[in-house]
């Protein structure tokens, strides 16, 4: 029962299932489980006399020896543990293999007495047990409810901090001349407290562009290098609407929103080349090559891309520069 109430127990079972093909228990682990939020959603089972705990931990009690649902696997009782590991052991290797253990290990339960689970052994029995077990009952199930108000308060803070890391991203920069747009994946956090692109410091998006075009970005306000790139026919926008992110890193972007590049045709009649700042931005070509819009990913303007600083700026003067040229 302790474990239920360890939070380094159950931070590292939280942590651990992240990346486990499957999450397991047999007896008490499946509280242990549900203590630490794993079981939330999950058909699972335990002793039948917890049953009503594995509910109060926001799992779906089932009365069976072994349940699986998706990589969830739960045991019975503590004697179910023989059954669950053959159970385990036939999704594994097949059926042929799990019958060969069992009979390596002479598995060939006869007990004396039908009186193993309340259904063999009849209300009355099962009444009189529960009456002997009501102390410690009563002691898990106060343990339950304390782990249960732990999981609804972390819960809690989780939804909070999921809000607080989905970031929404800037409207676009373009308009009915635009023909070559540069989409990133989403503004950094800074980017998005001014309310600019690329308004870190550290990215070298507008010295580079100030090499591309001859203009003198850097010294510019933001609203004079918006109005330089649209006389010069180039928009800005980003692949994503929206996403959850801690931090500014792509490599942690998750649960993304795309933006609706279909608006494109209505907003930017003429454009023809959409350009990708960046692997991850780059990963979604393919959906703007189906509207029928040529794509190139160019390599990252980011401070943390500056080994080959050389090598990317020439890639991006060599894909930007002939598009100017049309326009002296």
């Amino acid at each position: 029962m302790a474990l239920m109430e360890d939070e380094v127990v159950l931070r590292f079972l939280r942590q651990t299932a992240l990346t486990c093909r499957y999450v397991t228990s047999v007896c008490t682990g499946s509280l242990v489980l549900g203590a630490a939020g794993l079981l939330k959603g999950y058909r699972a089972t335990t002793h039948w006399a917890s049953h009503d705990q594995l509910a109060i931990l926001g799992a779906e009690p089932v009365d069976a020896r072994v349940v699986f649902d998706r990589n969830r696997i739960t045991g019975a009782g503590v004697t179910s543990g023989i059954d669950f590991a053959l159970a385990v052991a036939a999704h594994l290797a097949g059926e042929e293999v799990a019958k060969q253990i069992q009979l390596q290990m002479e598995y060939d339960p006869a007990p004396p007495f039908s009186s193993g689970s309340p259904s063999s052994a009849g209300p009355i029995m099962t009444a009189q047990v529960m009456a002997k077990m009501e102390t410690i009952q009563g002691k898990r199930r106060e343990v339950t409810l304390r782990a249960a108000a732990a999981l609804e308060k972390r819960d809690g803070q989780q939804r909070c901090a999921d809000v607080a890391m989905r970031k929404l991203g800037l409207s676009p920069v373009l308009d009915q001349n635009t023909e070559v747009l540069i989409l990133g994946s989403l503004p950094s956090d800074i980017s998005l407290s001014k309310g600019e692109y690329y308004g870190n410091p550290n990215n070298d998006f507008w010295k580079i562009l100030a090499d591309v075009l001859g203009q003198p970005l850097i010294a510019q306000p933001y609203e004079e290098r918006r109005q330089v790139l649209l006389q010069h026919k180039i928009g800005l926008w980003d692949v994503y609407h929206q996403c959850v992110r801690p931090g500014s890193m792509d490599k942690d972007i998750t649960e993304t929103e795309p933006n609706d590049f279909v608006a494109l045709k209505d907003d930017a009649p003429k454009l023809k080349l959409v350009c990708f700042n960046g692997k991850e931005a780059g990963e979604s070509a393919a959906d703007v090559r189906r509207l029928k819009y040529d794509t190139i990913v160019l390599p990252s303007s980011s401070g943390a891309n500056r080994s080959h600083q050389a090598d990317r700026l020439n890639r991006w003067r060599s894909v930007l520069q002939p598009w100017i040229s049309r326009l002296d």
